[in-house]
């Protein structure tokens, strides 16, 4: 036979709030979690990058695989230089309301690379990383709201 004792006063749930969702909390440790483990899925720099005559050539990663890194300066339209997008350096993890955290990419084109286009396959990066480390995520959050909660394991 156990005892429940529950506490719904307004001060735990607000201290309860703060464990789960302010900077530090469970949500920003599980998504700054995930966010590296989208980063890790993808193959080193320059690993679709092959330098040709005419400059460099980037070959795409097989359908289903994670997308290679590009990372490459070129010659904007009027002469200038510019710098690609880096889909590994823009991932991000941020708070999005007061107990939502988002992991993700900012990137122009990681939806076309998540889910594919009608002339490309998807080249996942985000789901993948979620589905091989919700356990560990999940421990993560757990473990960071009973330390802010002062509680044990």
């Amino acid at each position: 036979m156990g005892v429940t004792i529950t506490d719904n006063s307004k001060e735990y749930l607000a201290r309860l709030g703060r464990a789960f969702g302010d900077p530090g909390g469970g949500l920003d440790k599980g998504t700054q979690f995930l966010s590296d483990k989208m980063r890790e899925s993808m193959p080193g720099a320059g690993a679709a990058r092959i330098e040709t005559p005419s400059g460099p050539r980037f070959i795409p990663s097989a359908p289903g695989q994670p997308p290679g890194i590009r990372s490459v300066t070129s010659t904007g339209p009027r002469g200038g230089k510019r710098r690609s997008e880096f889909l590994s350096n823009r991932q991000f993890n941020a708070r999005t309301g007061p107990l939502r955290w988002a992991a993700g990419t900012n990137v122009s084109y990681a939806r076309s690379l998540e889910f594919g286009t009608s002339t490309m396959a998807a080249r996942p990066f985000m789901r993948p990383a979620l589905r091989n480390n919700s356990e560990q995520l999940a421990r993560i959050v757990i473990a960071r709201v009973r330390e802010i909660m002062g509680a044990t394991a």
